[in-house]
């Protein structure tokens, strides 16, 4: 073995952990928004790529129930990198995570992968403020031509959320009391 393969190993290990850790991360604030009295009983994920080897830049996770025309989701999305179509908030080499609840128009598209797209640089005009991986709450509105979304999200840096109780005190209590003020039906 050379120090090309036992450094692609180690690389591999340590993308494997982070990744494990991730969607456990993802699957936590699920469960967590459901103990939180959120019914929302299905589940997606979305992370664009190629059919070839690549890093991916970002992957999305929701947690979602659809109500006739509209869904309510949960979703998390991970963001390591910026992309050419999906803008990043913190300073690169910063990976970071954005917790979002809402509403919108029932999608043809993978629900995750409409989450994501709410991360294009076209759609900062209908956040409420500059967005800040900081947890300050943010919410996001867009209705045009029949389609309607309504979400309150918060970020962090990538470490900042570290156990169950600080995604219940730091994600979902807030996130919930902010949907419930602006009257974002769950």
């Amino acid at each position: 073995m050379n120090d090309f393969t036992a450094g692609a190993g180690e690389v591999y290990s340590a993308c494997k952990t982070l990744f494990e850790d991730l969607n456990r991360l993802a699957t936590d604030f699920g469960l967590a928004v459901r103990n939180a009295g959120i019914n929302l009983p299905s589940d997606e994920q979305y992370s664009y790529g190629p059919n070839t080897l690549v890093l991916k830049t970002d992957n999305a996770w929701t947690s979602y129930r659809l109500d006739g025309s509209s869904f309510a989701f949960a979703a998390a999305y991970v963001i390591l990198d910026a992309s050419a179509d999906h803008f990043k908030v913190g300073p690169p080499g910063r990976p970071e995570i954005w917790f979002l609840l809402g509403r919108g128009t029932k999608t043809k598209q993978n629900i995750a992968a409409a989450i994501r797209d709410i991360f294009r640089p076209v759609e900062r005009p209908h956040f409420s403020q500059e967005l800040a991986v900081n947890g300050s709450l943010a919410r996001y509105e867009y209705d045009k031509a029949g389609e309607v979304w309504s979400a309150v999200l918060i970020g962090f840096e990538l470490g900042e959320i570290d156990s169950s109780e600080a995604l219940d005190r730091l994600v979902v209590s807030p996130l919930r009391a902010d949907a419930a003020a602006h009257s974002i039906e769950l």
